[in-house]
């Protein structure tokens, strides 16, 4: 599409930039600037969404593009360089003179979503209590929740529209619930998380630890951010409870990580049967010693890495980690 004119969009987002498909692009630059296409066109009368946060280490513009560029972050060089009504998404208040959405709590002590653009006198609350997990769920439909706003429909509408939905296939999508004894457990599937970020923040999303099934082929891509989840780097993160590793190029990289933090961890496995065969087992071992009343828990497919090798895509991916779960459990 570059140099055709034909990509206007009314509305455009631009997600948090994070490195990816480098297997097929080889460098961030191209990968970014392929990006910057879908505002290229765009005019006054148009809708830029950038994000109003920091850039993860090492992953910024100034980095990737041109270490003496003065612009600190991608969303600042977005809206920049963009014609259109630049309107921002982040975790907190946005700045002075900048429009959006941003998260904050209500009067109950809630999460709440909330949206000020120019021509409003104060903020409105257009997101509220979800079905979802994630904190990056609430930053995908806090974006959604502002095209909406953009697009006409009502506040309140959108508070009960968003808050019922309960998600897409292979993204955190819950499928099946397994009682054993005493013990239940919740079984999610993400194997849409092709890359290791989206892997780290699906450990982060319950709200307490997970039994994570993850690995895969690599494209070229750090691990650093699920790295630093899985050797417990961080203070304030959320220990992953038991691992199991799929095998893959992606794979072999990040074990020798875990080996050096003396992280425990079964397989790799080179095929989903037999790594779902072990998982069972020691799962039945498990329940058989739980106490009544015991908390449920949640085992979580995410393989941070792409599927070729054992799969035809992530999509296939999913379907099968799916229906064998259904079959063994």
């Amino acid at each position: 599409m570059r140099g055709r004119g034909v990509l206007k969009p009314y509305i455009s987002i631009i997600t948090k930039i994070i490195p990816d498909h480098q297997n097929w692009y080889g460098n961030m630059q191209d990968y970014v600037n392929d990006k910057r296409l879908i505002y290229k066109n765009q005019t006054l009368g148009d809708y830029s969404i950038f994000d109003a946060e920091g850039d993860e280490a090492g992953t910024g513009p100034e980095e990737i593009l041109n270490p003496g560029l003065d612009c600190s972050t991608w969303g600042n060089l977005f809206s920049s360089e963009s014609k259109a009504s630049v309107l921002r998404y982040g975790k907190s208040k946005l700045k002075e003179k900048q429009y959006g959405v941003w998260q904050d709590i209500d009067s109950d002590g809630k999460f709440c979503g909330k949206v000020f653009l120019p021509q409003m006198d104060k903020p409105e609350i257009i997101l509220k209590e979800l079905s979802v997990p994630g904190d990056h769920m609430k930053t995908n439909l806090l974006n959604a929740a502002l095209v909406m706003y953009l697009m006409g429909i009502p506040a309140k509408k959108i508070i009960d529209i968003l808050g019922h939905w309960s998600g897409i296939e292979h993204r955190l999508q819950y499928f099946h619930t397994w009682q054993k004894d005493c013990k239940q457990y919740k079984f999610y599937n993400d194997s849409c998380a092709t890359v290791p970020e989206a892997t780290a923040s699906a450990t982060q999303a319950f709200g307490k630890p997970v039994i994570l099934l993850t690995g895969g082929t690599d494209k070229g891509l750090a691990f650093n951010p699920l790295i630093k989840v899985l050797t417990n780097k961080e203070p304030d993160q959320i220990e992953v409870k038991d691992l199991y590793l799929l095998d893959g190029t992606a794979t072999q990289k990040l074990i020798p990580y875990l080996d050096s933090a003396k992280v425990k961890y079964h397989g790799p496995y080179e095929s989903l049967d037999s790594m779902l065969k072990t998982l069972k087992s020691n799962l039945e071992s498990e329940a058989s010693l739980s106490i009544k009343n015991a908390e449920s828990e949640v085992i979580v497919f995410s393989p941070g890495a792409t599927s070729f090798g054992m799969f035809s895509n992530e999509f296939d991916r999913g379907e099968q980690f799916m229906k064998k779960v259904k079959e063994l459990w």
